[in-house]
């Protein structure tokens, strides 16, 4: 629930630990599949003093299952990544982790539109970087992390277009009525849409009729779907044992996502973000009893928060009933508040208009009405072990 792991775990968290540097050993592995797939891997750990740092690396060329119809080619994958992990060890009361990742590679994509003149591969560059420093009090452990990702995808490919849909007229039409420009494209007549829809395919027609016969010539340009984003994440937590049944978790969070891409939001967009968590469990002999709040507060959606409270009574050491409410909320991220989804092409041959940067008709725009997604779980279960027949209930 996001009261306990934060915003958009909704229904399921998947928690990812690393291999401790100081069981990782070495290792090298090489593995090739009839399939053609291939893959050699290697890692080893390194000491310094009190720390210890594990360093493996990867490469594989993963041959795909989409293959279009009469043709060899297949949607393979390759890729390269590094990673590394040290520990360090201050003394009995701290601990420095550090965090490192790369990839690099190409994930082949057979097709994206029915004009394209060249296969739309995307090139992946992805780079994490995390340091995590614990500290032992008393009754407390207290993790300061901070956290960067940085994540390019480019996706280029050759299009071929007729010339009438990078007129700007066709662009004008299709954000008054996009009926309207699909059954003009479609060689049928538009009609329905009023008289504003009406006034602006007369100012299509026309334009097209000056230009001339070429105005259904294709002109070809090369066009993307370029996107990268940069994520900064700065966190501490405590964890407050007041006692042997009790203990408090809380959070402070703030983040950074930025995004650019001239196809999907055009141009760069950024959000800053505040958060903050509780989670307190209280154990006796037959009861446990969380409770817990997870709130945020972002430039886009507002406040939002997820409260939670789950009771489980232990009838004996097999049977437990469990009496929960739980809330989680997932946010739209920026590709979904700012979208501005636009093909551009540049190289565009022939030239169109006197330029060789041409914009296509169609546009994508994100509705004012997205608003954050809410999940509310009320539950009731039965958690049961039955010995003598060899079977646990979980209802």
């Amino acid at each position: 629930s996001a009261a306990t792991y934060g915003s958009n775990s909704f229904s399921a968290v998947v928690n990812v630990i690393s291999l401790h540097p100081a069981k990782a050993g070495s290792e090298v592995a090489a593995d090739y599949s009839t399939h053609n797939d291939a893959r050699v891997f290697g890692r080893t750990t390194l000491q310094s003093g009190n720390t210890l740092v594990r360093v493996s690396g990867e490469s594989a060329n993963v041959r795909g299952f989409d293959q279009i119809e009469a043709s060899k080619d297949r949607a393979d994958t390759y890729f390269s990544k590094v990673n590394l992990r040290s520990v360090s060890d201050i003394d009995d009361k701290n601990r420095i982790e550090m965090f490192g990742a790369m990839t690099h590679g190409k994930r082949e994509v057979l097709t994206v539109e029915n004009h394209q003149a060249s296969n739309p591969d995307v090139q992946v560059d992805d780079i994490s970087l995390s340091g995590l420093w614990t500290r032992q009090l008393e009754n407390h452990e207290i993790q300061s992390r901070v956290d960067y990702f940085h994540g390019v995808r480019q996706q280029e490919w050759t299009t071929c277009q007729i010339a009438a849909g990078f007129l700007p007229e066709a662009s004008n039409l299709w954000t008054i009525d996009p009926n309207y420009v699909l059954a003009l494209f479609s060689n049928q007549i538009p009609h329905g849409g009023g008289a504003q829809a009406d006034a602006a395919l007369q100012a299509l027609l026309a334009r097209m009729n000056a230009y001339g016969p070429s105005v259904t010539n294709k002109i070809c340009s090369l066009t993307n779907q370029d996107y990268s984003e940069t994520t900064t994440n700065i966190e501490v937590q405590d964890t407050w044992q007041i006692s042997n049944g009790l203990r408090i978790v809380s959070s402070l969070d703030y983040r950074n996502d930025a995004s650019d891409s001239k196809a999907f939001i055009d141009g760069t967009h950024h959000r800053d973000q505040l958060a903050g968590s509780f989670n307190a469990e209280w154990r006796t002999r037959w009861t446990t009893l969380n409770l817990g709040d997870y709130f945020e507060n972002d430039d886009y959606t507002g406040a939002n928060n997820a409260p939670r409270a789950v009771l489980n009574i232990h009838l004996s050491s097999d049977h437990t009933v469990r009496v929960g409410w739980t809330e989680s909320f997932k946010t739209p991220e920026i590709r979904a508040t700012n979208a501005d989804w636009r093909y551009y092409g540049k190289n565009a041959s022939p030239a169109f208009l006197g330029s060789t940067n041409v914009v296509w008709f169609l546009q994508a725009l994100a509705p004012e009405s997205l608003h954050t997604e809410r999940l509310v779980e009320r539950e009731v279960a039965y958690v049961g072990q039955l010995h003598e027949i060899g079977t646990i209930v979980n209802a």
